[in-house]
């Protein structure tokens, strides 16, 4: 099983999708898992946050 693990930032997030959106984190680390990809809530939630700052930055 391939293992995705993001790069750390230097950047402090202002939001923790861990706990803002678990419903979404978990449907999203099954959805890796389902892809052959093992992953953790936390490179879940970095991964939305470097997405989200990326497409909604403010």
């Amino acid at each position: 099983m391939k293992r995705l693990v993001p790069a750390p930032l230097k950047l402090v997030p202002n939001f923790d999708p861990v706990v803002d959106f678990p419903a979404d984190i978990e449907r999203l680390v099954a959805a890796a898992s389902n892809a052959g990809y093992t992953v953790t809530p936390h490179d879940v939630a970095e991964l939305w946050r470097r997405h989200a700052g990326d497409v909604c930055a403010s």
